[in-house]
Order: structure tokens, then C-alpha cells, then sequence
């Protein structure tokens, strides 16, 4: 009996306080909405104070147009702002070496135009020279302490009149044919686009082109995948001015590197029947740099040739640029 009495009083509690409770969401359920307004409200304030104008990027354009020298580097922070950016500035200003550049050191000056305080990491111990102001929307000229300016571009001569492409086995020497044509593109998986003008190698092609690197990143670079087994793709470029380094990067089509699936690649570069270096590129380096001390050669013009190979050709949408500095 005594065990009943206490089981009903527990229960009467427990009703009480549920009646109270929502006594208590009725008489005040209004306050969390006065608790989530002012934080609503500072959010879209924060959301919309830094708009950009259109008139504001037209000044920044103009202004750009008025000083930027071929030298310069431009660029737009942060990343996401880019394609804006690239749009709202125009090819003439963002160009295909300016955005799909293979680093920033060949840069002496850099333009760079971002939304409020927003930075470009890399260029973040460049010496300040000037800084502007257009709405959101601020411009620095930013000077490198440390620059490297390149004396020949090897992607640039990669034409038929400046650069030879075979396929090697053994003493066996395949010319590749040079061809013109229509670029060529394709879905997702087809891999970096084909220009117009390319050498054709049997079943694969080789010239400039514009890579997505892992971190899907755009690369100017000189698209060279190897033919596998015991095959060499071999490139001769027949007059380059020589510096005291020889500096590239390198780096496969995103969708064919990202899976750490297949074997590396190796690239090897002589001058005169003189190995200057070799460079092997694993899956999942992403776009990595590789230099050579050329100091014998600096002052000199003679013949560079890159040796690529691996051991299978599946996915090897290798693509490499290289500089003389």
C-alpha cells in the first residue's frame, strides 16, 4: 500500500512539473527569438558590407591597365575571388603566364588586388610599395626581395620550328609528326585539353597545354607523357640560352595522379651528350620543383634535351615546364 502511495506521488510530481514547464514556454517563447534577432542581424551585416561594386572593379581595371608592365604579376585574393577577378579584369590583364604560372619567383612585381585584407600567401614577405583603396576592393604593389627572372622559357618553344619530339627504343629513333589542327577537349576524365598545334607521337600527342594540377590548380607546361616499358619520349630543343640553373616543376593530370596508383615518372635533361640532372615525379607530389646547376654552360647557347620515361603508359598524363635562369 505504502509502495502504491509513493508510485501516484511520483507521478503527480512528474505531471506538475510538465504543466509548468510548458506554462513556462507559453508565457516566454519569445525570448530566444529576441536572442537570435541581433544575431541575425550582425550577420548579415558582416555578409554585406564588403559587396563589390562594378564601378569598383572598373577603377581597379583601369588603374591596372594605366601601370602594369609585361613583368608583372597579377594577381587576386582570396582564391575563391579569382574567377570574379578574372572575368571583371579581362584576358588582357589576366593572362594564361599570369594565372596558370608555375611559380611566382620569375615574378619581379606583383599586382595584387584582393577583397578587404585578404592575402596571396606566397607573396606574403614581398616587400609593400604602394596600396589603394576602391570600395571592397584594395590594390598593393608589391616589389620580390629575392626574384629569379628566367632567360628562356622551354614551354614557349615548344613548336616545330624550335623543338624536335621522337620516340626512342634502343638505337631506334620514331620522328613525331607535326600537325595542325582544332583543339580538342573532352568531359571529365578526357584530361588536359589538346592545342591546335601539337606533335603526334602514335597513340599520344605532346605540346603546351594548361594542366589541373592535384590541388586543381591551373599549370602552363608541356604536356609529355611517357610511352612506357622499355620506350623513351625524347625532346630536343635546338637553341636555348643558358643560365647558372636550370629550374622546372612537373606533375600528372589531377584525375590520373590522385589515386597513388601508378608507377613514376622520370625525366632527364643533357646538353651536349652531358647529363645535367634527372627529376623523378611520384603520385600524390602534386606540381613539385626540381633544379640543376648549369654554371659550366651560364652565357652559353646550346642544344637541351629531356628524356621522359616509366615502366606503363596507362594514366601517365605527365606534364612538365622548365626555365633557364
Amino acid at each position: 500500500m505504502e509502495n502504491r502511495v509513493n508510485e501516484d506521488a511520483r507521478s503527480n510530481l512528474g505531471t506538475t512539473s510538465k504543466s509548468r514547464f510548458m506554462a513556462w514556454i507559453q508565457r516566454w517563447w519569445f525570448v530566444p527569438v529576441l536572442l537570435v534577432a541581433p544575431l541575425e542581424l550582425g550577420l548579415h551585416i558582416s555578409q554585406t558590407r564588403p559587396v563589390l561594386k562594378p564601378e569598383d572593379w572598373t577603377a581597379v581595371r583601369s588603374q591596372l591597365e594605366a601601370q602594369v608592365q609585361p613583368s608583372d604579376l597579377v594577381v587576386v585574393s582570396p582564391s575563391w575571388l579569382e574567377p570574379l577577378g578574372r572575368l571583371q579584369l579581362g584576358d588582357g590583364l589576366m593572362t594564361v603566364q599570369r594565372v596558370a604560372r608555375a611559380d611566382e619567383s620569375r615574378f619581379p612585381v606583383a599586382i595584387e588586388v584582393s577583397l578587404g585584407s585578404a592575402r596571396h600567401p606566397a607573396l606574403a614577405s614581398w616587400h609593400l610599395e604602394q596600396e589603394q583603396s576602391w570600395g571592397a576592393l584594395q590594390m598593393r604593389r608589391l616589389r620580390n626581395p629575392d626574384p629569379h627572372p628566367v632567360i628562356d622559357d622551354l614551354v614557349s618553344h615548344a613548336t616545330a620550328h624550335q623543338m624536335d619530339v621522337s620516340l626512342v627504343r634502343g638505337e631506334a629513333v620514331q620522328p613525331c609528326e607535326w600537325r595542325h589542327g582544332q583543339p580538342v577537349t573532352g568531359p571529365l576524365g578526357f584530361g588536359p585539353a589538346q592545342p591546335s598545334d601539337r606533335y603526334h607521337c602514335r597513340n599520344t600527342w605532346v605540346g603546351e597545354t594548361i594542366n589541373a594540377d592535384l590541388e586543381y590548380k591551373p599549370r602552363r607546361c608541356i604536356h609529355a607523357p611517357p610511352p612506357g616499358g622499355q620506350e623513351v619520349l625524347r625532346l630536343r630543343w635546338k637553341s636555348v640560352r643558358f643560365g647558372t640553373h636550370l629550374l622546372g616543376h612537373h606533375a600528372l593530370y589531377v584525375e590520373a595522379e590522385r589515386d597513388r596508383k601508378g608507377p613514376a615518372v622520370r625525366i632527364v635533361f643533357s646538353s651536349d651528350d652531358e647529363t645535367l640532372g634527372e627529376a623523378i615525379h611520384e603520385d600524390g607530389q602534386g606540381w613539385s620543383s626540381f633544379a640543376f646547376d648549369t654554371t659550366s654552360r651560364a652565357g652559353k647557347t646550346a642544344e637541351l634535351q629531356a628524356e621522359i620515361s616509366s615502366t606503363r603508359a596507362d594514366r601517365r598524363t605527365y606534364c612538365f615546364e622548365v626555365t633557364t635562369r
